[in-house]
């Protein structure tokens, strides 16, 4: 696999589809019904018993076991249960309660074309963007970003195939990976074998931070002292990043491992980013620890970027009739990936968006051009532009972050609004402090950090 882990666990069982088991119950009462999973019915266990394998993994000799060393086997690879004394295989036992089995499972299916994964995470908020793919060669190892965890599927496949494609159901969060087969026609005994981190659950705080080496395949000058790159991810990986995340930037200086987080922004206020590549907006600061490593960057270069992280949901929109945001210096980033999405991603004529910008100076603005455009041509987008270190002739606002700025831009009726607000820990703390007296709930405000 072409990534890395950084120094900084698993779910269900699979299964091949099967007709469900039926809801009869063995005792005649109604409620008592259980359905068991395909392979699972009284008779598939009778059968396993007579089957010679040995399920005690002791050689079948009868052994006293303490609640504490029974304590030990607590994970979904290695997990006991306890029945009148007696050691239970939990893919038989319906009363096996975990949040893992019950919330994350996957099947896979095939047809004389196609390999069809399936992924029920029950997760309202899923989206194509939470699903990141690495392949190499028949090493496919998907990963779910679900919640605040992730799950992983890791399998060395039974055969090759030549692409895949995600599609997610929504709002039942479940998740169709298509595999085309190299070989039409060929019926595959299995999915493949096992690998490493296949069917881990791990929550993000805890987890590695995966690196891949993205290519650097365009610059794209901003303004005096800022720059836009595009990267191209490795071969065999697929990741899109959802609206207002961030990546991790990694690299080398002076023999440390030095990482940075940069917003993802779109290519253009007007563009929506292409699928397979990745923009970011990076100030070049000539003693940056990393920054001043992007001033040196030249097409065909290799970046280490991490898988993206955040908190952002773009269901925040839904309904929304105001959208303020408010920015200071390169905390305009998110705000360029929303105001792309509420403006041409998807329209919404009845939201007005206002941007609170603020900058030292006029030639610090990022995309001035475009957003002054935008400005003029589209009736529900303002931007108020304020700078702490004006020349003499500027006539727009002055000075930094203050209560009446945002009280002239935050509307005083019931209408349903969001508050965004990103750039220094001491802008983005006072801005939502503002937001709040002047009558947003927390429900209304998001804070871009990272």
């Amino acid at each position: 696999m072409s990534f890395l882990s950084a120094p900084k666990t698993q779910v269900s069982v699979g299964s091949n589809m099967a007709p469900r088991a039926t809801d009869s119950s063995a005792t005649g009462n109604p409620r008592n019904k259980t359905s068991l999973k395909p392979g699972r019915s009284l008779m598939d266990w009778i059968r396993l018993g007579q089957s010679g394998q040995d399920l005690t993994g002791v050689g079948g000799k009868m052994q006293r076991v303490t609640t504490e060393e029974l304590a030990k086997h607590n994970k979904l690879t290695d997990a006991w249960t306890a029945i009148r004394g007696s050691q239970g295989k939990q893919d038989f036992s319906q009363n096996w309660v975990s949040r893992f089995f019950e919330v994350k499972r996957y099947e896979w299916l095939q047809s004389n074309a196609s390999i069809t994964i399936v992924v029920y995470t029950r997760w309202r908020h899923m989206r194509q963007e939470n699903v990141i793919i690495d392949r190499q060669n028949k090493d496919l190892c998907i990963t779910l970003l679900i919640e605040d965890h992730l799950y992983t599927l890791h399998q060395d496949l039974c055969d090759n195939i030549d692409s895949i494609e995600v599609n997610v159901k929504r709002p039942s969060g479940k998740v169709e990976l298509i595999l085309t087969k190299s070989e039409p026609g060929k019926q595959w005994a299995s999915l493949g074998s096992p690998l490493s981190k296949h069917q881990t659950w791990i929550s993000t705080v805890e987890s590695d931070v995966v690196y891949r080496k993205w290519r650097l395949n365009e610059i794209t000058n901003i303004t005096h002292d800022t720059n836009l790159y595009k990267f191209e991810p490795p071969e065999g990986t697929i990741m899109r990043v959802p609206l207002g995340h961030h990546v991790h930037a990694q690299a080398d200086v002076a023999g440390m491992q030095v990482s940075r987080s940069y917003t993802v922004v779109p290519p253009s206020l007007e563009q929506q980013t292409p699928k397979g590549c990745l923009y970011l907006m990076v100030k070049v600061y000539p003693n940056g620890a990393l920054s001043s490593l992007f001033g040196k960057l030249k097409t065909g270069d290799e970046l280490q970027l991490s898988n993206h992280e955040g908190k952002f949901l773009e269901e925040s929109l839904d309904d929304v009739r105001s959208l303020i945001l408010c920015a200071a210096g390169t905390g305009f980033t998110p705000m360029a990936g929303l105001i792309q999405h509420s403006l041409f991603t998807h329209p919404d004529p009845d939201r007005k968006i206002c941007l609170l910008f603020f900058n030292k100076t006029e030639r610090d603005i990022f995309w001035r051009d475009q957003l002054d455009m935008l400005a003029q041509n589209v009736t529900n987008f303002r931007v108020v532009y304020v700078l702490s270190e004006p020349h003499a002739n500027w006539t727009g606002s002055k000075g930094r972050i203050r209560e009446e700025l945002l009280q002239d831009v935050i509307p005083s009726n019931d209408e349903k609004r969001l508050f965004c607000a990103c750039g220094p820990s001491a802008f983005t703390n006072q801005a939502v402090e503002f937001a709040k007296g002047l009558g947003c709930d927390e429900d209304s405000i998001h804070a871009f950090v990272g």
